[in-house]
């Protein structure tokens, strides 16, 4: 889920009042794990939180990818884990 925080709670929760921008319900038939428990994007001359998103299905993991976000918030996509070893899956 992707909303305004407002309120700037920490860890940031959703009130009634602020604004959902997306959310998204994932597919059963795979697994989604993350090295963050939430990711936090700021404005400008801020740091955001930096992690890696990594999708897994039951073809494996030869075609699990994962979404690496940079402290400036930019995303990039790839095959490879933390260090460059090949992405594992658990499903």
């Amino acid at each position: 889920m992707v909303f305004m925080n407002d309120g700037s709670e920490s860890p940031p929760r959703r009130d009634a009042d602020e604004p959902q921008l997306f959310a998204y319900q994932p597919e059963t038939a795979g697994k989604i794990t993350a090295n963050r428990r939430l990711f936090e994007f700021r404005p400008f001359g801020r740091r955001s939180t930096n992690g890696t998103v990594t999708f897994c299905d039951r073809r494996g993991a030869d075609q699990a990818r994962a979404v690496v976000v940079s402290f400036t918030g930019r995303p990039r996509v790839t095959r490879n884990g933390p260090g460059l070893p090949p992405l594992t899956c658990e499903v």
